[in-house]
C-alpha cells in the first residue's frame, strides 16, 4: 500500500495544501496521506492561529486520512530538527512509505545532491561553512555561501558538473526545508520515497495574494484575517470572511465560521514576552537552546528600550540572528523549553500520538497495531504509562502540556470566552 508522509502546519490548511493531497492521490497514486502536524507553537517561533484540533478537522475534511502530532519538542526547533521529528515520527509508523512535500524548484535530483553532501560533508565544506559563520552570516545564509564555494571550486571541471552544483544551492523557504528532509533521509537512512511537488500560486512569505488566483499563501491568508475587524481575535462572523473565502477549502471555512476562541497572532504574545525579558537575567537566558553567548546580553539591552514586539525584533535582528531564529527564542522561552528539554532530540520522536483520522485513518492504525516502531497514542492514559518508564516520552510530553496551557492563555485572555480543554481531556477526532 502507497502512503504518502506530509510534514505540516496547516496554519490554516488553503487550497494549496487540497491540492497537494490531491495530486499525491491522484496524479501519484498514493492510497493514503498521513500528516505529522504541529501543534500550538511552529516551526517560525509562531503561536499557531488555531487550535490544533481545529486544523486537524480543516484537514480530514479535505483530503488527509491520519494526523499524527509532531511534538513541540520538534515543532519550534530549526529545520533540521524540525525534519528529524517529522521524519523519526513517519517512519516510525511502519506503514508509511513515501515523504512528499512542497518546493520552489523542480529539480529532485539537484536538492538530492546537496542533501547528500551536508549528511556527508567533505573537510572543504567544513571549513568554509566555519568561515562564513566567522564571518557574521546566519547558519542558513553561512551554508548556502558554502555551497556557492564548492561550485566556484569546480568551475574548471565538466560545464555540467558545475550546472548542477548551481542548481544545488537552495535559497528559497521550501527549497530549504525539503534539503533539510533529504538530508536527514540521508544521514538517518529511512526508507521512505521523496515526492517532490512544485509550489503553486503566491510565494510562501507573499503579504498579500495576487488578484485573481485561489492560492494565497498561508501568511497573506493569516494577514487577511489579521485586518477583518476591529478586534481580529473574536470569532469571526461570515462576513468577516469574505477576505479569504477564494483562498479556503468548504471545510476551513467551516469550521472558522463556527470557531469558538479568539484567533491567535504573533502580536498576541507581546505583553507577557516583554514583561519576561525584563525580569530575566543573563544566565536564564543562556538556558535556552541556540543562545550563543553575548546575545543574551544584547536581548536583554533591546528588550528594556523597545516600545513593542516588533520594534525588538527590528533592533535585535542582525546578519547573524535573523528574525525566525530570534522569534524561535522567544517561544522557548515562552515555553520554558531550555537546553535540558533540547538534550533529548536526537533520540526521534518517542511516541506516536493521534489527533485524528477517517475510516480509512482507522484502517492505518490497525496496520500500524503490528507495522509500528514506536508506541501508538490514542488515549493519555496510555501516555502517561509510557512516561512512567521512559524520561524521553515524558520530557516530551511535560512540554506538550505547558504548551497547550500557555497557548489556551492567548486563546482566552479575557476568561470571557469558553475555557478550553486541558492537553490531557482532549480526544482524536474521527471522522466516520
Amino acid at each position: 500500500m502507497s502512503v504518502a508522509g506530509i510534514i505540516c502546519e496547516y496554519n490554516p490548511f488553503h487550497n494549496g495544501h487540497a491540492y497537494q493531497i490531491r495530486q499525491l492521490k491522484e496524479v501519484f497514486g498514493m492510497e493514503a496521506v498521513v500528516c505529522a502536524m504541529d501543534g500550538h507553537f511552529l516551526q517560525r517561533g509562531e503561536p499557531a492561529l488555531l487550535h490544533k484540533m481545529a486544523r486537524v478537522q480543516m484537514a480530514l475534511l479535505s483530503g488527509s486520512d491520519l494526523v499524527l502530532e509532531l511534538p513541540a519538542l520538534y515543532a519550534t526547533r530549526s529545520a533540521y530538527w524540525f525534519a528529524l521529528g517529522g521524519l523519526s515520527l513517519l517512519s516510525g509508523t511502519g506503514i508509511v512509505t513515501h515523504l512528499a512535500f512542497g518546493s520552489e524548484t523542480t529539480d529532485l535530483t539537484a536538492l538530492q545532491k546537496t542533501a547528500q553532501s551536508l549528511a556527508h560533508p567533505s573537510e572543504a565544506f567544513k571549513i568554509a561553512l566555519k568561515t562564513h559563520l566567522s564571518s557574521g552570516a546566519s547558519f542558513v545564509a553561512a551554508q548556502a555561501a558554502a555551497l556557492e564555494d564548492l561550485r566556484s571550486d569546480r568551475k574548471g571541471g565538466a560545464a555540467s558538473a558545475g550546472q548542477d552544483l548551481q542548481a544545488l544551492i537552495p535559497h528559497l523557504p521550501n527549497d530549504r526545508l525539503g534539503l533539510s528532509y533529504l538530508q536527514v533521509l540521508a544521514e538517518k537512512q529511512y526508507s521512505l520515497e521523496p515526492i517532490l511537488i512544485p509550489r503553486k500560486g503566491d510565494a510562501f512569505h507573499q503579504a498579500s495574494p495576487t488578484p485573481g488566483t485561489d492560492l494565497a499563501s498561508a501568511s497573506a491568508i493569516r494577514r487577511l484575517l489579521r485586518n477583518a475587524g476591529p478586534d481580529p481575535g473574536l470569532p469571526l462572523a461570515p462576513g468577516m470572511l469574505e477576505s479569504v473565502i477564494a483562498y479556503l477549502p468548504p471545510a476551513s471555512l467551516r469550521i472558522l465560521q463556527h470557531y469558538p476562541f479568539r484567533l491567535v497572532f504573533p502580536e498576541d504574545l507581546e505583553p507577557v514576552l516583554l514583561h519576561m525579558l525584563r525580569r530575566s537575567s543573563p544566565e536564564e537566558l543562556l538556558r535556552l537552546p541556540d543562545m550563543t553567548e553575548g546575545l543574551e546580553n544584547r536581548i536583554i539591552d533591546c528588550a528594556n528600550t523597545a516600545v513593542s514586539l516588533s520594534s525588538f525584533y527590528e533592533m535585535l535582528k542582525t546578519r547573524r540572528y535573523t528574525l525566525t531564529r530570534l522569534q524561535r527564542a522567544m517561544t522557548h522561552l515562552y515555553l520554558n523549553y531550555t537546553v535540558d528539554t533540547a538534550r533529548w532530540l536526537p533520540q526521534g520522536t518517542p511516541y506516536l500520538r493521534v489527533l485524528g483520522c477517517t475510516a480509512k485513518g482507522r484502517q492505518l492504525l490497525q496496520k500500524m497495531k503490528t507495522k509500528s516502531r514506536l508506541p501508538v497514542i490514542t488515549r493519555t492514559a496510555q501516555l502517561n504509562r509510557i512516561c512512567h518508564e521512559d524520561a524521553h516520552a515524558r520530557n516530551a510530553w511535560e512540554l506538550e502540556v505547558r504548551s497547550s496551557r500557555l497557548y489556551a492563555l492567548l486563546q482566552n485572555p479575557d476568561g470571557k470566552g469558553p475555557a478550553p480543554q486541558e492537553e490531557h481531556q482532549i480526544r482524536p477526532f474521527f471522522l466516520p
